[in-house]
């Protein structure tokens, strides 16, 4: 399997810490939405790693459409 479940038709509004590795799911699947779970285990998509230097506040894709990987991009909204 390679296409992405839609986790969520909208963004998700984050706060990220410095030093920590985040693991967003980029396939849907994860119960825990929105980091990874490991649910990806026999799909051949994988989880794409947030690191930031510093803490900040952000946006993430919750619908797996998006084209800038990871950030919302509104792509939610035609679906």
């Amino acid at each position: 399997m390679t296409t992405s479940n839609i986790g969520r038709k909208n963004y998700y509004g984050v706060d990220l810490e410095p030093g920590v590795e985040y693991l967003w799911c980029a396939f849907g699947y994860s119960v825990s939405q929105l980091f990874c779970d490991d649910s990806h285990e026999g799909i051949q998509l994988h989880p794409k790693p947030i690191k930031v230097r510093e803490a900040m506040s952000i946006y993430l894709c919750g619908c797996k459409f998006t084209t800038d990987a990871l950030y919302c991009d509104g792509s939610h909204v035609g679906l």
